[in-house]
């Protein structure tokens, strides 16, 4: 009995920290592996860590959102007018412009496109200082250490055991009119 008792607990507590370890690390290891492809302009690769259509849809319903608000804000029919115009345009650009060639370079480039908040917000991966907060078993944030609220927050959806990038959430400051 205690020859079995000593193969029995050792598979016991490794089986019990596998899932602590993936439960752990499994996020770091994510966000590492796709700092590592979009610094590498390696765009199959990168294209693993991302779901394109949810990432999408979350791109266009937050853009909608903020544009409606906008028109409902509006004093002037004109200006209104224009803001409802421009929710007509978001579907096409944002399925243009989220890919995994431009989410490339938005990572790679980050420094290049500082300007852009619009791709600072998508080149927050490519920080080295992250901070990850688990949001159950299957989802986590990665946004800027010590940013405060008005930080950009990049989504991550478990699929199977791994990570995949689902969302984008803007801060209110990222659709400000620059004062410029």
């Amino acid at each position: 009995m205690t020859r079995a008792l000593k193969i029995a607990v050792p598979l016991a507590l490794a089986s019990l920290a596998l899932p602590v370890g993936w439960y752990a690390a499994s996020p770091h290891y994510t966000v590492a592996a796709m700092q590592q492809a979009a610094l590498s302009a390696n765009s199959q690769s990168l294209e693993a860590y991302v779901d394109f259509p949810a990432l999408r849809q979350s791109m266009k319903s937050e853009l909608k959102a903020r544009l409606q608000a906008e028109t409902r804000r509006c004093n002037s029919p004109l200006a209104a007018f224009g803001a409802s115009l421009a929710i007509a345009f978001v579907d096409p650009i944002v399925e243009s412009a989220v890919s995994p060639d431009m989410l490339r370079l938005a990572f790679a480039g980050a420094a290049e496109f500082a300007p852009q908040p619009e791709l600072q917000a998508l080149a927050l991966i490519a920080s080295p200082a992250l901070e990850i907060e688990r949001q159950g078993l299957n989802r986590f944030t990665a946004s800027l250490q010590s940013a405060g609220p008005g930080t950009p927050q990049a989504i991550f959806h478990r699929h199977g055991l791994g990570w995949k990038l689902a969302e984008i959430h803007l801060p209110a400051e990222f659709y400000q009119p620059s004062s410029s």
